[in-house]
């Protein structure tokens, strides 16, 4: 990767629907685990800048641990826009820990979250991601 390809990040704190600029989409990303009934999945939509559905995915998968799912999540969906042809986007995540994680900020306590984030990074560096958004 050359110095101008180079993924850059920011978080912004928002409360309602992020303006999106024209060409871009946003992945909008959740986990859940629910541990007294060990169920857990992940989920995410792809909305376009006028906020019209593009794709909505939700997954159960099997997971010990929120970060790991909110990890899980944000990779499907990137990877899943990616597959689609969207490579524009804004990325919307309820988990700080794991927007600190892609943004550098901290490092991962649990090593699976470690590579889920590595993985993360190696795909945005094939689109261009604009921002993280926590919500």
């Amino acid at each position: 990767m050359q110095e101008d390809d180079k993924v850059t990040a920011t978080v912004t704190l928002v409360d309602d629907w992020y303006n999106v600029p024209d060409g871009f989409y946003i992945l909008n990303t959740d986990a859940v685990l629910l541990g007294y009934t060990q169920s857990s999945g992940i989920g995410y939509i792809i909305r376009g800048s006028q906020g019209a559905s593009v794709m909505a995915v939700s997954i159960p998968l099997v997971f010990n641990s929120v970060e790991v799912g909110e990890g899980l999540a944000i990779r499907a969906g990137l990877l899943a826009a990616l597959n689609a042809g969207l490579s524009k986007l804004l990325v919307k995540s309820e988990s700080l820990s794991v927007i600190n994680l892609i943004n550098r900020k901290t490092s991962g306590s649990d090593s699976f979250v470690t590579y889920i984030v590595e993985d993360i990074w190696k795909l945005s560096s094939k689109g261009r991601l604009l921002s993280l958004i926590f919500s």
